[in-house]
């Protein structure tokens, strides 16, 4: 191996360090948080999920989610030309290509939020591999490892490598349109036909991928007239950056009619100035830090100075970058600071200019590279400090909303039907699309009114699921709402911590002691049959819990029997009990013992059912114990208090 590949595998090496460290710290994104704003958008016009119904919510419950929503039943085949169709519906100015690859993506390998952000992640990858090697052929391999931390440490752009959604696509396109663009007519270092053909698929991709792709085609296209050879490679880009649009031709049509149409009616009313757009634009490619403009403005002087023809290309075409943002910005009065993420395109191209003026202070002293680290810092600093509401618009929100895929997930995988009960979480934080319909869902505002909601309904929610934001409620409420609980007979079972301040507890009926319910006892007396789940006592030991159930042969001959509970020392002394008329039939209930007085020692837990007109007993069929009329559920063990 040469000694200069030798170099380029060292440098390579060392810029493979940000690359792992952005994956790192991006992965376990995918499945954290809900969808941003847009994101939706996308998995829609996918055809991944179905349509969230508007309309004003007075009382969240499982019939309105599915009224509302189709959640992620989503379409189960919707095809690249439904994809099209709904694009064309809902968003005449994106371009499809983003929407069609996620649409097959998703029947590869599944229609799950992290999937598409996982698609999403791996063409973030891409664009840092391929911007290390347009600044490698650019300028040099030590530029091009600066290149990749700088663009790792680009706090704006690190927020959209884990967002469902086209950004980092579109950064991994101009850079590779550039990168062959260059090769081609510039550092002719490319001249076979397949290069040519490379070079038209690609731009074509790029403004199949967004619209301000095309900002490339203005920048290049002034490069091109204003500082490349005439040669027949002068020729031959251009005819191949036409054909890539030829290529996109049907799309280039839509959004020059609908498209622009669209994107001047929602986006022209807000448009900023020139002025403060390139303020915008500097801030979220600098990390809002006018030192790093200083000192890449400094490089590039030096570089100009020592008339390094790589040095002085890469001041070239960042100038010529902001000529054609301006036109940009200009003709089409669509842009505000909120919108720089559609100007990611020109990322390639700012980070290829830092990259060059740091390298060129690092050709004058080698200990100027370690300026290097003012990136990283600004980076940190803006990340924790920049007005993100200004620059993201309404994508934050994802950040504050409790992760209600991960809520129904763990909801969906307990055991049994799956109750999940939202407590003191304002409406505007409730996302039906997340709900399946097979979970039955309840919000409640204060603890009374979910007491009052499981005493109702206590039969159908043996173990709920209780979510609450711990940002939202106060020590007090969760006192509460433990007191509530327990008053109602239930025992914290599973805790479960998650993103966004968010906590799951699973409750379960004491009587139950946190076990599925399983028939432990099943006899027949003639008017019914009874079925035995079990009996636990309370955490402090002053109640016992019985779970059981029956079912009548005859109604008619029911309406007036009771079920009497009883204890009885080991003696056959009778201690204390607990009367009860017959609940619903096949109703699983929990009923309660006050044993607080009772002193220690082990009972016999007996139930006798009997007439409360006559006081008859009924004999239990098959009973083996000593007293036909008593069937003995189990042994109970009081210990002191």
């Amino acid at each position: 191996m040469s000694m200069k590949k030798q170099d380029i595998l060292g440098h390579w090496i060392l810029a493979l360090a940000p690359m792992l460290l952005v994956a790192v710290l991006s992965i376990p994104q995918i499945d954290k948080y809900i969808l941003g704003k847009d994101a939706y958008n996308s998995l829609v016009a996918s055809g991944w999920i179905g349509e969230l119904s508007s309309g004003w919510i007075a009382e969240i419950t499982s019939d309105w989610i599915a009224e509302k929503t189709s959640g992620w039943d989503g379409e189960p085949t919707f095809s690249p030309v439904d994809v099209l169709n709904k694009l064309a519906a809902i968003s005449p100015d994106q371009g499809p290509l983003y929407f069609l690859l996620l649409n097959q993506w998703g029947y590869l390998v599944g229609h799950e939020l992290a999937a598409a952000r996982a698609f999403t992640i791996f063409a973030g990858l891409l664009s840092f591999a391929m911007i290390y090697r347009l600044t490698r052929d650019a300028v040099s391999p030590v530029a091009a490892t600066f290149a990749m931390i700088i663009l790792a440490s680009n706090a704006f752009y690190a927020f959209y490598i884990p967002h469902a959604r086209y950004y980092p696509h579109l950064v991994f396109l101009s850079a590779l349109v550039l990168w062959l663009y260059l090769r081609i007519a510039v550092l002719e270092r490319a001249s076979r036909p397949r290069d040519y053909v490379a070079l038209a698929f690609a731009c074509a991709a790029l403004v199949s991928i967004h619209a301000y792709g095309l900002l490339l085609y203005v920048f290049c296209s002034l490069y091109h007239l204003l500082f490349v050879r005439k040669d027949r490679r002068w020729l031959l880009a251009p005819v191949s950056a036409i054909a890539g649009l030829a290529l996109a031709g049907p799309l280039i049509f839509v959004l020059f009619t609908s498209g622009v149409e669209r994107a001047v009616a929602g986006h022209g009313p807000r448009a900023d100035d020139l002025w403060t757009n390139f303020a915008a634009w500097f801030n979220v490619n600098f990390n809002g830090s006018p030192f790093l403009v200083l000192l890449a403005v400094a490089g590039a002087a030096a570089g100009w100075r020592r008339k390094c023809l790589a040095l002085r290309r890469a001041v070239i075409l960042f100038a010529l970058l902001l000529l054609s943002i301006a036109l940009t910005a200009e003709i089409t009065r669509t842009l505000d600071a909120g919108l720089m993420r559609h100007l990611l395109a020109s990322l390639p191209i700012a980070v290829l200019f830092q990259a060059a003026g740091l390298y060129a202070l690092y050709r004058v002293r080698r200990i100027l590279g370690a300026l290097l680290c003012f990136w990283i810092i600004a980076g940190l600093i803006f990340a924790s400090t920049a007005d993100w509401a200004l620059y993201i618009q309404g994508r934050l929100r994802s950040y504050e909303i409790p992760p209600w895929h991960l809520i129904t997930r763990t909801a969906r995988e307990s055991d049994g039907p799956a109750h999940l009960i939202a407590y003191m979480i304002p409406d505007f934080l409730i996302d039906p699309l997340y709900f399946r319909r097979d979970i039955e869902f309840r919000t409640v505002g204060a603890a009374k009114w979910l007491e009052e909601y499981l005493r109702l309904y206590r039969g159908a929610r043996i173990s709920p699921w209780i979510a609450y934001q711990t940002s939202e409620i106060d020590d007090a409420d969760l006192q509460k709402l433990e007191e509530t609980m327990d008053a109602l007979g239930y025992r914290a079972c599973q805790r479960v911590s998650l993103p966004v301040w968010t906590e799951m507890v699973q409750y379960g009926w004491v009587s139950l002691d946190c076990q599925p319910a399983e028939v432990i006892v099943n006899n027949q007396v003639d008017p019914l049959r009874y079925e035995f789940y079990g009996a636990e006592l309370s955490e402090d030991g002053s109640r016992l819990f019985i779970a059981s159930s029956w079912n009548a042969q005859n109604r008619e001959t029911v309406d007036r029997l009771k079920i009497s509970f009883q204890l009885h020392s080991s003696d056959w002394d009778h201690a204390t009990q607990l009367d009860r008329k017959l609940t619903r039939e096949g109703e699983l209930t929990q009923a309660a013992i006050d044993v607080s007085e009772l002193p220690p020692g082990q009972y016999r837990l007996m139930l006798i059912l009997y007439d409360a007109i006559t006081g008859d007993r009924f004999v239990w069929e098959d009973n083996p114990g000593d007293v036909p009329e008593m069937l003995e559920l189990g042994t109970i063990t009081i210990r002191e208090s």
